[in-house]
C-alpha cells in the first residue's frame, strides 16, 4: 500500500494505492473534500496496523490560504475504506508529520504547532486510544521555530523524538520521553540542517539519526548519520555523498545484522536530483550505493522505505515526469532494481589471460577457467599450464538470482601461432537457428580442420577432426534447445561461432 497526494489548482488530497508484488495497481483511492486542503506527512507517516487497516496521519486545512490547519489522523480498513477522521489543534497552525501504532492499540502522532506552546512553533505530541480519541498532548521548545517530524514508542513505554531546534542555525533535536511525554533527556547536534532529522530506535538500545548536513565546501549538503547511544551521547557520525551538490537522507531501517540502510535524494551541479539508497556498516562505513532515476525526469526523491520478505527493499516517493507522479522501486537486498547480468571479455599474454569484468548489478561471482581451476574475484587473471582453448564461464549472482556467460580463451607459448579468433565471413553456418542438422561452409579444402562444440556451460558435446573438406554436416538434434559454441579450428587460426537450435 502507497500513500500519496492528487494536487490540482483548486484543493490536495490523500491518494492510496495497493499494488501486487510487481507494482501493479489493484485499486487506487481518493479521499478529501474539496475546497478542503490535505497534506500528507513524511514517508512514515502511512502506517500499517494490527487488525492489518491503515493509518496515515497529516495536516488538514480549510482552504489553502486559511492558516487554520489542524493535525490529521485517518483509519482505513484493509480495503481501504475510511473507518474515521479526527482532527487535533487549536486556533492556529497545527501540522502532523509522523505517526506508530503504540502498544496499547492507540496513536502517537509528531509535527508542530503554534496554537500551544510558543507562537513562533513548538514541537507537537499527540496522544489517542485505539479510535482516535486524545489521550494526552504535549509541546517542546525553546523558544523559536522548533519541528516535529519523526516519532517511535521505545522499548521502556516511551518515546524518541526527532525534529529540528533552531537557535543561531539549524540543530537537530532529539528528545526521549516516557510513557506520557514528560521529557526525560535531550540531545542538540549542530548540522544546519534544511529537511529536519528522522530518529529510530537501535537494536543494542540507542537511536539513529538520518538527515542532512553542510558538506565541506560549504557549498551544498552531504547525506548524514549519527548512532546515539541510550542516554543521547554520539557513538559515531558520518556524511556520505551521493552526488556533487545537495544530498539528504530521510527515511531509515537497521537490518538484524546491525547494517543500516537508509533513503533520500541526490542532487547533482545540473540541478537534477535522483531517488538514492544507501547501506552502512553497524560502525557506518559506507558499503554500497545506489540511484535512481525516471527517464527524462529531472527530479526524483524517496520518502519512505521499508524492508521486505524476501530481503530487498522497497521506496516511494515522487518522480517528476514532467508531472509529478507517484513513484515505487523495489530492489533485491543488495540495492538493485533488475536481476544480475553476466558478462566479461578477455585479454592474454603467452599463457595468462587476464579477465575484464563487464557484468550488471551482481554481487558475487564464480570463474571456471576450463582447465578444473576456478576464483571469485571480480576481474581475476589466470595462467594456464599448456597451450590450447579453454572454455571459461562466468556466474555472477546477486540475492540469489544468477547469471550466466561464457567465452573462448586461447593462450599460447609463442611460436608463431596467431592468438585470438580470426575473422572470415565466408564461413557460414545454416540454417541458424536450426532444428538439429547444421552446415558449415567456407572452409579451405587444403587444410586439416578440427570442430568442437561446446553447450552454454562450456562443456564439450563434440570434437570432430577433418582432412581437407569443403563442407561439414553436424548434428544437435539430441541435444536441449538452447546456444551452443562451435569452434573452429584450421591453419593455426581459430573461429567462434554460435549456433541457435530450436
Amino acid at each position: 500500500m502507497v500513500l500519496g497526494q492528487v494536487i490540482t489548482t483548486e484543493d490536495r488530497k490523500v491518494f492510496l494505492l495497493r499494488t501486487d508484488i510487481n507494482g501493479d495497481t489493484i485499486w487506487s483511492k481518493i479521499y478529501g473534500i474539496s475546497p478542503m486542503i490535505h497534506f500528507t506527512g513524511v514517508g512514515s507517516s502511512f502506517i500499517q496496523t494490527a487488525d492489518n487497516g491503515f493509518a496515515f496521519c497529516g495536516t488538514i486545512a480549510d482552504s489553502a490560504d486559511s492558516g487554520l490547519d489542524d493535525m490529521l489522523l485517518m483509519k482505513f480498513d484493509s480495503l481501504g475504506d475510511t473507518l474515521w477522521t479526527k482532527r487535533f489543534g487549536g486556533a492556529n497552525q497545527d501540522i502532523g508529520q509522523d505517526c506508530e501504532q503504540t502498544t496499547d492499540g492507540g496513536y502517537i502522532i509528531i509535527g508542530t504547532t503554534t496554537s500551544f506552546g510558543d507562537t513562533l512553533g513548538d514541537i507537537y505530541l499527540v496522544k489517542t486510544d485505539s479510535i482516535g480519541n486524545l489521550e494526552w498532548d504535549a509541546t517542546y521548545g525553546e523558544g523559536n521555530l522548533d519541528a516535529g517530524l519523526s516519532v517511535s514508542p521505545t522499548a521502556d513505554g516511551g518515546y524518541i523524538l526527532g525534529g529540528s531546534l533552531s537557535k543561531n542555525g539549524e540543530f537537530i533535536w532529539v528528545i526521549k520521553t516516557d510513557s506520557i511525554g514528560d521529557t526525560l533527556w535531550t540531545t542538540a547536534i549542530d548540522v544546519n540542517l534544511d529537511v529536519g532529522c528522522f530518529v529510530e530506535p537501535s537494536i543494542d538500545g540507542g537511536y539513529i539519526i538520518t538527515t542532512d548536513k553542510d558538506n565541506l565546501t560549504g557549498n551544498g549538503k552531504d547525506g548524514y548519520i549519527a548512532k546515539l547511544d541510550g542516554v543521547g551521547a554520539i557513538t559515531w557520525e558520518h556524511t556520505y555523498v551521493g552526488s556533487s551538490q545537495n544530498d539528504w537522507l530521510s527515511q531509515v531501517i537497521e537490518l538484524p545484522d546491525g547494517s543500516i540502510v537508509a533513503a533520500g535524494q541526490s542532487r547533482n551541479d545540473n540541478n537534477i536530483s535522483s531517488g538514492w539508497l544507501l547501506k552502512v556498516t553497524p560502525n557506518g562505513d559506507s558499503l554500497w550505493s545506489r540511484k535512481f532515476s525516471v527517464p527524462d525526469s529531472l527530479s526524483q526523491q524517496f520518502w519512505s522505505l521499508r524492508a521486505t520478505l524476501d530481503g530487498g527493499f522497497i521506496m516511494s516517493g515522487f518522480a517528476a515526469a514532467p508531472t509529478q507522479d507517484t513513484w515505487i522501486v523495489k530492489t533485491n537486498c543488495l540495492g538493485y532494481d533488475a536481476p544480475p547480468q553476466a558478462n566479461f571479455s578477455s585479454t592474454s599474454d603467452t599463457l595468462t589471460a587476464s579477465f575484464i569484468n563487464q557484468s550488471q548489478k551482481a554481487g558475487t561471482y564464480l570463474w571456471d577457467f576450463g582447465d578444473g581451476n576456478s576464483s571469485t574475484g571480480s576481474n581475476p587473471s589466470h595462467t594456464y599450464q599448456d597451450s590450447g582453448i579453454y572454455v571459461v564461464t562466468l556466474i555472477a549472482a546477486a540475492c540469489g538470482d544468477t547469471s550466466i556467460t561464457f567465452n573462448i580463451v586461447q593462450v599460447s607459448i609463442p611460436v608463431g601461432i596467431q592468438e585470438g579468433y580470426a575473422i572470415d565471413d565466408n564461413i557460414q553456418i545454416y540454417p541458424n537457428p536450426t532444428s538439429g542438422r547444421i552446415n558449415i561452409i567456407g572452409l579451405s579444402s587444403n587444410e586439416d580442420i578440427t570442430i568442437t562444440v561446446y553447450n552454454i556451460l562450456g562443456e564439450l558435446l563434440q570434437k570432430v577432426q577433418l582432412n581437407r573438406l569443403d563442407d561439414y554436416l553436424g548434428d544437435l538434434e539430441n541435444y536441449p534447445d538452447g546456444l551452443y559454441i562451435l569452434l573452429i579450428e584450421q591453419n593455426n587460426k581459430a573461429y567462434k561461432k554460435r549456433v541457435i537450435k530450436l
